[in-house]
């Protein structure tokens, strides 16, 4: 008998509140001292690197400096190539869209792709996230700065220090006790743990997730592991922390290490219905069909429609009476 499917993950969506930047390009955005003015040639770095270098004169404390810095170099860090490749070339290498062009010959037969790719000048990248450090040493507990550093590395797909960004946010929501500092530098905006996980961090869960299933996923696999047992420290009753954690000893083949996970989730909810399948899934993966049974009867009480039908037909397949596709 085969199970239905595999585990479930949690696939929350990252939200950022404080508007400095997006799981991706960081925005930039210019908001000077009074008597100064962004140049308005962005190629003139003569011109920006003078008018940042006044700013940080008159007043070297601002976080709007360090941050709009943080942006304009990053963004110039960047550039597009364009990547050929021949037909059945699947090779991917880091910051190559899967978006590629197909080529063909009068046939129609494919006879390679043309695709593009992000790469960085390191001297460049280097100095926006020295930028952003700058900031948040003065400034410890803007959130949006800490957010926007571990975007870059995400964006750039340097999953280690992405993570090491991540846990240093983690670091510091336990120091502040999740008080953060508001853009206007007088509003304090409090975020829960549990809120912190779910709703700031798990698109980066997710991400890595989807780069450790690649071919060459051990650097990210690894931080993945790494970032899962962070969260589960900071905030032992997230349910998003645990399935994450579970997920992660699941997809390494500790079968007993992802049911302690699941079994932990499930107690702090246990109406959560992709704790209760995970449990019953991994149960039955030990050859345990009657505890299969008993975590996938719970789902029957689901007020999802959906949800019930589906523990229907997994206890059919239990029993042996249908198979599931």
């Amino acid at each position: 008998m085969t199970a239905a499917i595999g585990i479930r993950r949690a696939m929350c969506r990252i939200r950022f509140v404080l508007g400095m930047a997006a799981l991706g390009i960081p925005a930039f955005a210019a908001a000077q001292p009074e008597g100064l003015r962004p140049p308005t040639d962005d190629c003139d770095t003569m011109a920006w690197n003078g008018y940042f270098s006044a700013w940080e004169a008159s007043v070297p404390a601002d976080a709007q400096l360090w941050i709009d810095r943080f942006n304009y170099d990053f963004n110039r860090s960047r550039r597009a190539e364009i990547v050929l490749r021949g037909a059945g070339d699947t090779f991917r290498v880091a910051g190559e869209s899967s978006e590629r062009l197909i080529l063909t010959d009068s046939t129609g037969a494919e006879t390679g792709t043309i695709g593009r790719r992000v790469v960085f000048d390191e001297r460049l990248f280097a100095r926006a996230i020295a930028a952003i450090d700058r900031g948040i040493a003065l400034h410890p507990d803007r959130l949006d700065m800490y957010l926007g550093r571990a975007a870059a590395f995400a964006y750039a797909e340097r999953y280690g220090r992405m993570t090491d960004a991540l846990c240093a946010l983690v670091a510091r929501a336990e120091a502040n006790g999740g008080r953060w500092l508001a853009p206007d530098g007088r509003t304090v905006e409090y975020v829960e743990p549990k809120q912190l996980i779910a709703g700031y961090l798990q698109d980066y869960v997710n991400r890595l997730f989807e780069a450790a299933s690649s071919s060459d996923g051990d650097a990210a696999g690894e931080s993945l592991g790494r970032l899962a047992r962070c969260e589960v420290e900071y905030c032992p009753e997230s349910v998003v922390a645990l399935n994450n954690l579970g997920a992660w000893h699941y997809g390494a083949g500790r079968i007993d290490e992802a049911l302690d996970c699941f079994v932990r989730a499930s107690a702090v909810d246990p109406s959560d219905g992709t704790m209760l399948y995970n449990i019953g899934y991994l149960y039955l993966r030990r050859g345990d069909k009657e505890s299969a049974r008993t975590w996938w009867r719970r789902l029957l009480d689901s007020p999802d429609v959906d949800e019930r039908r589906r523990a229907e037909e997994l206890l059919r397949e239990v029993d042996g009476k249908a198979a599931v596709q």
